[in-house]
């Protein structure tokens, strides 16, 4: 009897060791895994913060603090796998650089997006952390004073993985009708109603950040040239400099209101508009030719644009804060010739010649099939840069600005390319709505 209790207790004793054993096993098989743990991210370099941060972009260099690192034998971000320097890696902290290049947002299958993975020879720790790519940027509207119903097209970069985009006024635009361009350039979209009832600001949020417009948004306040009539609107004063006075020529027609373009679906025509040449019966225009246009009395602008912007151009406005935009549409293809804008006429430095044809610094061929908006920074008129708005109020009276079309070699001021000139076929130019808006 004795020795059966003692076989008893010693297969009691054995069967336990082994349930131990198995229990030990089973652990084990995750052990390393399970004791990964990332506590936080921070930033990591020479005066950088030691607080952990709740997201990370591209290129950044942080530090990953926790433990159980030293059993690590890779690292993924966004389930891409990181190389890192062993000499980076301790048990409690992993110095790692984000790559540039590292695939994020809807790049990113939705298991793998906003993750660090450490995996260990027994398995894989995830730990969740937004990833974020370069913020959006807006540089730009194709037109700032548009219709309910038509297209406008927004520049910039990245701008991707949008999850709202609202028009001046709060005017909420449905994300599934936005049409994003292959490399996040540009993004168009069709105007809903109230959209061009407030001026202001395009917002766009994204999962990478937020971009802003500049505050050029409808603002038919900045108008300075609308109806092109002389009449006494602009208060505060008597005489020239308070009156809307054209000079025209004879190379230009009368207020137009017909529909222009008069068929397809892009931007129409301003209330009011005038055209060069004045006849119907469009023909070529040659090299070195000045087309026609218009001319006006500087002073008017000024006062107008004083007594209308509600503020936002005024004498302190910093002329880096603003620009001049007016609308334009042509119907041949454009590459020859500029538009040339003075504020005051024969002054090279109050001068800027328009050629969006040429604005990248390569001739690429215009083709309109709506009207668009000119936007050009009065930091580009080299009198006017680092100045205030009274610069131009100082030199205004007096004198007389003008907008003509010159068929001459083109200059790309940033490279300094010469585009020479050619004959253009059937020309004409329509233009409105010219005005001076804030740009920040």
């Amino acid at each position: 009897m004795k020795f059966f209790n003692k076989v008893c207790l010693f297969s009691c004793i054995l069967i336990f060791t082994c349930f131990l054993l198995t229990i030990g096993t089973s652990c084990n098989k995750n052990s390393s895994a399970n004791n990964v743990i990332i506590d936080s991210v921070t930033l990591f370099g020479v005066g950088k913060p030691t607080t952990a941060i709740k997201s990370v972009s591209l290129n950044t260099l942080v530090r990953v603090a926790g433990s159980g690192f030293s059993a690590a034998k890779a690292i993924y971000c966004n389930g891409t796998s990181i190389s890192i320097n062993p000499v980076y890696v301790s048990n409690n902290n992993i110095i790692l650089q984000i790559p540039s290049s590292l695939p994020f947002g809807t790049a990113v299958d939705s298991a793998d997006r906003n993750t660090i993975r450490i995996v260990t020879s027994s398995g894989s720790y995830v730990y969740h952390f937004p990833i974020l790519g370069p913020a959006p940027v807006i540089t730009g509207v194709s037109h700032t004073l548009p219709k309910v119903g038509e297209p406008i097209t927004i520049y910039g970069t990245n701008l991707r993985d949008i999850d709202t985009l609202t028009l001046p006024g709060n005017i909420s635009v449905s994300i599934s009708q936005l049409q994003i361009s292959s490399d996040y350039k540009s993004v168009k979209l069709t105007v809903p109603q109230g959209g061009t009832k407030y001026p202001g600001t395009i917002y766009i949020h994204s999962a990478n950040g937020k971009a802003y417009s500049p505050n050029y948004m409808n603002r038919y306040n900045c108008v300075f040239i609308q109806s092109f009539v002389s009449d006494t609107a602009v208060t505060g004063g008597t005489g020239d400099c308070f009156q809307r006075v054209y000079n025209y020529g004879s190379n230009i027609t009368q207020n137009q209101t017909s529909l222009l373009p008069a068929s397809g679906g892009g931007n129409t025509n301003p209330a009011t508009y005038r055209q060069v040449p004045s006849t119907s019966n469009l023909g070529n225009v040659g090299v070195d030719s000045t087309v026609g246009g218009f001319y006006f009395r500087t002073c008017s602008m000024v006062n107008s644009l004083l007594n209308s912007s509600n503020g936002l151009v005024s004498a302190t406005t910093s002329c880096d804060n603003l620009a001049l935009q007016f609308d334009y549409f042509v119907p041949f293809t454009w590459q020859s010739g500029y538009m040339k804008f003075e504020f005051i006429g024969y002054n090279s430095s109050l001068r800027v010649n328009f050629a969006p044809w040429a604005s990248t610094g390569s001739s690429v061929p215009l083709s309109m099939t709506g009207w668009q908006t000119a936007n050009i920074p009065l930091s580009s008129f080299s009198a006017l840069k680092g100045k205030t708005f009274q610069s131009l109020i100082d030199m205004a009276p007096t004198q007389g600005g003008d907008f003509l079309f010159v068929n001459s070699a083109y200059t790309y001021t940033s490279s300094g390319t010469v585009f020479p000139a050619s004959t253009i076929q059937n020309f004409q130019m329509s233009f409105g709505n010219f005005r001076i808006v804030p740009l920040k």
